[in-house]
């Protein structure tokens, strides 16, 4: 028990206890992480530098960079020679803050290649670079680009290193600056020439192919290509070598792009070359049409239907060959139709027409008659897809521009060739009345607090253009009234809602009254001080509830049953107790009220109790700070953590607290940190087993400790002392034979466990190793077998029939063998039988191939089901439908009487005894009437809804 004290103050009680453990990152010791942003390696020249170094260089403590290779300008462009000579400008430009340095120069996408001292320093050759320039070292120089060039990186020099910088674009003008230093002794500038601009031009594809004939297949003249434009050249993919397509290129010269969308500099397209046309004789109207030759002897030209002539030869000297697509010689006689439009046949009908109804008040919408015969039509309206329409009349159709297609039916045309109609559905008529919007701009007065508010009925009805207001009845006083807007004969109401009628519902509120609960609602009323010092009197105020008034003399106040309680307060300022009457200015209506004297008792001295603390530490206790010192008890139980108080505070004799006020707080341990919050490092250590499975017999484990030594190991709970036995790291045959094993670990000094002690205790088991055997492949397999569940008598409970299975008994194991399995049937438990499946070597019981009845363990190595026997069912004289019915008195015979009925077949299985006759065996039932044998399928039917209870056991084989 840790010893606890009470400190006093002045003005507050200090409560220091021992607290709990506590941690905290403001403990630890401040470290400031300096972080470099570049490092630059000062490498050893090859030679002797060319240079000296000043004694200023030397002194500076930034070695350089590290080498970055500058990439090769891109294009290479041959500076002029000799290169122009670059002066820097005479006063140095405005000094420009390089970045902070940082690893690997990058500068908004700059290059920055730092190199060591050379033996020339900025001396750098090849294409595009200018003569080394010397600074004077004040400042940054500025250097413009000599003419047709742009300047896009620079060398710079100041100490010991170089910098080659590549600008992200090329530019006239840069500012000379080191990355690293705020000096520059030497510069050199490399330049590009600015680039020229290349011109725009339209490339044209006019070479077209010449268009088939008849005979001869279209041609492309390829041997013009390639053809040479301003500024690009056509070429063609291959010689012409008959129809087909042909890819011709366009490519720009150099200096030229390509205007409009696409490839700036090269553009294709692809012609086709067409085939010969070919001849036909299908339709006269189109290109290649050769007339088949007539029958040479015609004796008639007969119209026989609209399109149809009837052809009748006496002879055919010629006969069409399909085969051949031509006429050939006959000589049979033929007689034939020709279906085709034949211009002396058709039939003239007349044109297509449509006529729109006029719109009127009574029929707003237009409609369509639409007229035509001998045809077949479609319509489009304002260009959507074509529709099929037949002739007819059309109401109230959708309103547009529809274009109407007709085709005439065969040996049929159309007078004049009209094929086509337009015509035009406009909008539907508004309604012939005039539209007005209706306005319920009556509204109640107000109210206060002290009247209702007032509705002016007498204003009602209110007449106004389209439309006139009438209300449901005269004012009498507060509630619901409902304005009703009727359309004159010829308005009707705009917006949504009924053309003719519209009603509102407006609310007069009652008086407000008042109230002191809200300040910031109307007739708000401070409530009076529930104590003031030294005490006071005010009023409570009532208001008459007990009916009309009439007289001019205040009702008395009584017992106060027909007075209502207000709001404590004086709103009126009467000034004194008793009965007075307000007016609410109307018609002498008004108010009786009662005003009654209440005393306010004086106050007690108010005070808020606070509890403050500070955590403990590594060095000392934490502190509590109790107040204030006056007019607060205090009171600690220990709390559920160890060293951990709950304080609770309560008003002293004429005290009290706030109503907000907290009274309770919970104090945790305040004892100085010891243990795992102060120790400096800490301690773990862990065992994990890795099973044994079929592709790792052995199966493995890994340990793992820090800052901790084994100090003692038990192997199933004897002393292991082979400690040498427990490295850390992986171990791959962890026993050969299993086991339950317990390591006991030390922290090393200055270093605790997580939590917080000096000894862990790792407890882990491994288990066997597998055989060969125990991976060897097995069967799934079902339960071969049904078991029924035996119904009772109405004399005797259910038995179980162990022959009923239909297994062959094994008396040397006790168990009934069946294909895969074996079963063991237990009857040790009064009143249930309990079967048991084991599986055979080489097979496990897959629990998707079995009931759910069964419960299947051990990895399908066996499973269980449990059988309630039910008892007698005994007879019963209540119901004559039932089972086990009697009309008389039923008295059970002695047990060496002899039934009348046919008795109970039942085999009782012996241990080690099989049945004689398993296969024959069945389950019988007897009822009043005689002896029925129930046979083995019919109790397996009945198994449905039958009270089955699966024994979950974990059966040892």
């Amino acid at each position: 028990m840790l010893m606890k004290k009470i400190v006093s103050a002045s003005t507050a009680f200090v409560l220091a206890v021992a607290g709990i453990m506590f941690t905290s990152s403001a403990f630890a010791d401040d470290t400031v992480v300096v972080d470099a942003t570049e490092t630059v390696v000062t490498e050893p020249a090859a030679e002797p530098v060319a240079e000296p170094v000043t004694a200023d260089e030397a002194s500076e403590s930034v070695a350089p960079a590290p080498v970055v290779e500058a990439p090769a300008p891109a294009p290479v462009v041959e500076a002029p020679a000799p290169a122009p000579a670059v002066e820097a400008a005479p006063a140095p430009a405005a000094k420009v803050e390089a970045p902070a340095p940082a690893a690997a120069e990058a500068r908004q996408g700059n290059v920055d290649t730092a190199k060591a001292q050379p033996e020339f320093i900025c001396d750098e050759t090849g294409t595009g670079w200018l003569a080394k320039v010397d600074w004077d070292g004040v400042g940054n120089p500025t250097v413009e680009a000599p003419d047709g060039y742009l300047i896009d990186g620079y060398c710079v020099k100041a100490g010991t290193t170089e910098h080659i910088i590549w600008l992200d674009e090329p530019a006239d003008e840069v500012v000379i600056d080191h990355p690293l230093k705020d000096s520059v002794s030497h510069y050199q500038i490399h330049v590009v020439p600015i680039p020229d601009e290349p011109e725009i031009v339209a490339v044209q594809f006019d070479v077209t192919p010449t268009a088939p004939t008849c005979e001869a297949a279209g041609e492309l003249d390829t041997s013009v290509f390639p053809i040479v434009r301003t500024g690009y050249t056509l070429t063609v993919d291959r010689p012409y070598d008959g129809p087909g397509d042909y890819t011709i290129t366009a490519t720009a010269h150099e200096g030229f792009v390509f205007s409009g969308e696409g490839n700036a500099t090269v553009r294709s397209i692809t012609v086709t070359v067409d085939g010969a046309l070919g001849y036909q004789n299908d339709d006269p109207y189109e290109d290649c049409y050769v007339q088949q030759p007539p029958p040479k002897y015609d004796t008639s030209r007969e119209c026989t239907a609209p399109g149809v002539r009837t052809i009748t030869t006496s002879k055919a000297e010629y006969v069409w060959d399909a085969e051949a697509g031509e006429y050939v010689l006959g000589d049979w006689v033929v007689t034939f139709q020709k279906d085709v439009d034949d211009p002396y046949c058709l039939v003239t009908i007349p044109a297509p027409s449509a006529v729109v109804s006029e719109q009127t008040c009574d029929n707003l919408a237009a409609d369509v008659t639409l007229t035509f015969e001998h045809a077949t039509a479609t319509y489009s309206l304002n260009g959507g897809p074509a529709t099929a329409v037949t002739a007819g009349y059309y109401a109230n159709p959708a309103p547009g521009t529809y274009v109407i297609t007709l085709m005439a039916d065969a040996g049929y045309e159309f007078e004049e060739g009209e094929d086509t109609l337009t015509v035009v559905v406009p909008e539907p008529l508004e309604e012939c009345v005039t539209p007005v919007a209706v306005v319920f701009d009556v509204e109640p007065t107000a109210p206060t607090c002290d009247a209702a508010g007032d509705l002016d009925t007498d204003v009602f009805p209110i007449v106004r253009e389209g439309y006139t207001l009438t209300v449901d009845r005269d004012y009498d006083g507060p509630g619901e009234y409902v304005i009703t807007a009727t359309a004159n004969e010829g308005f009707t109401f705009e917006g949504e809602g009924d053309p003719f009628v519209r009603t509102v519902t407006i609310t007069v509120d009652a008086a407000i009254g008042y109230q002191n609960t809200d300040p910031y609602a109307p007739c708000y009323m401070p409530p009076p001080p529930e104590c003031v010092e030294g005490g006071d009197t005010t009023y409570q105020r009532y208001s008459w509830i007990g009916g009309p008034w009439e007289s001019d003399e205040a009702p008395e106040f009584g017992d106060g049953s027909n007075w209502q309680a207000n709001v404590q307060g004086d709103p009126h300022n009467v000034g004194q107790a008793g009965a007075y009457f307000r007016s609410h200015g109307n018609s002498g209506n008004g108010d009786w009220f009662y005003l009654e004297e209440i005393e306010i008792p004086p106050c007690d001295i108010e005070v808020t109790p606070t509890a403050t603390w500070t955590p403990p530490t590594c060095d000392e206790d934490g502190e509590l700070v109790l107040g204030p010192e006056e007019g607060v008890m205090w009171s600690a139980v220990d709390g559920e953590e160890p060293g951990s108080l709950v304080l609770t505070a309560s008003p002293a004799e004429g005290y009290v607290f706030p109503d907000d006020a907290q009274t309770q707080w919970y104090v945790p341990n305040l004892d100085q940190l010891t243990g795992y919050e102060c120790a400096e490092l800490t301690a773990s250590a862990s065992w994990t087993t890795t099973p044994p499975t079929c592709d790792d017999l052995d199966g493995a484990g890994f340990l793992a400790y820090e800052n901790a030594t084994l100090v003692s190991a038990t192997l199933n709970g004897e002393d292991y002392p082979s400690l040498g036995d427990f490295p850390e790291g992986n171990h791959p045959n962890p026993a050969p034979s299993g086991g339950e094993w317990t390591l006991t670990f030390e922290a090393n000094e200055d270093a605790v466990f997580e939590n917080g002690e000096t000894t862990l205790v790792v407890e882990f088991t491994v288990p066997e190793y597998l055989t060969e055997e125990d991976c060897a492949e097995v069967m799934p397999t079902g339960i071969p077998f049904s078991a029924p569940v035996p119904a009772p008598t109405c004399t005797a409970g259910a038995s179980f029939d162990a022959a009923a299975l239909g297994g062959v008994f094994d008396a040397e194991s006790g168990r009934w063998d069946f294909p895969n399995v074996s079963v063991e049937v237990v009857t040790s438990v009064p009143g249930e039988v309990t079967l048991n499946v084991f599986a055979n070597e080489g097979y496990v019981i897959d629990a998707d191939l079995v009931s759910d009845e069964w419960f299947v363990e051990a990895g399908g190595a066996r499973a269980s089901r449990t059988i309630e026997l039910a008892p007698a069912i005994g007879f019963q004289t209540t119901n004559p439908q039932a089972a086990c019915y009697q009309t008389t008195t039923v008295t059970t015979p002695p047990p060496s009487s002899t039934p009348s009925t046919t008795p109970t077949t039942t085999v009782v299985l012996a241990t080690n005894t099989p049945a004689a006759s398993p296969t024959s065996a069945t389950l019988a039932v007897t009822g009043s009437n005689g002896a029925g044998l129930i046979g083995l399928a019919a109790v397996l039917a009945g198994l449905a809804g039958t009270g089955l209870v699966l024994a979950r056991r974990r059966l040892r084989a």
